[in-house]
């Protein structure tokens, strides 16, 4: 909604060499650079979840250029999945 993307890629892979998962989420938006990234909680809320169950993230984002989040877990890291 924030971003007014047209569009939006998700892919995640398997890397072998390092036994983790990779997600990536990447938008064609309006993006935004790091003074906006400062005034709101959501980067922040983002990053504090990700750590709190042991994924590394990464936000890239430029100002007309879109966002890219990636994200990586280990295998044997993170937080158990919640039972459905």
């Amino acid at each position: 909604r924030h971003a007014a993307a047209s569009s939006v890629t998700v892919s995640a892979k398997y890397i072998a060499e390092r036994d983790a998962i990779v997600i990536v989420i990447a938008d064609d938006g309006v993006g935004f650079g790091p003074e906006t990234a400062q005034r709101g909680h959501g980067l922040r809320n983002m990053r504090s979840r990700a750590q709190r169950i042991g994924v590394r993230i990464d936000i890239d984002s430029t100002p007309g250029r879109g966002t890219r989040v990636t994200m990586e877990l280990s295998a044997g890291q993170g937080a158990p999945l919640a039972a459905s």
